[in-house]
């Protein structure tokens, strides 16, 4: 399933949680952004990322995130 017509390439959980801790440890920023419309195809591994948000209390940081309003529920 693609919004474009194309095969969606998900990064891991594991890369997607490494990313954002590289972020948060070296730039302390006050609101980081997950922009990401495609977030919510794949339930399971939307869940695992923020359930490992908040194992690992970034979600104590404010953040925006965007996706596809038709993808949620």
């Amino acid at each position: 399933m693609s919004p474009y017509g194309h095969t969606i390439r998900e990064r891991t959980p594991e890369n997607v949680l490494k990313e954002i801790e590289l972020v948060i440890n070296k730039y302390n920023p006050d609101v980081y952004r997950l922009t990401d419309e495609t977030f919510g195809f794949n339930r399971e591994r939307a869940m695992k990322i923020l359930d490992m948000i908040i194992e690992k209390g970034f979600d104590k940081t404010k953040k925006v995130a965007s996706m596809r309003a038709n993808k949620t529920d």
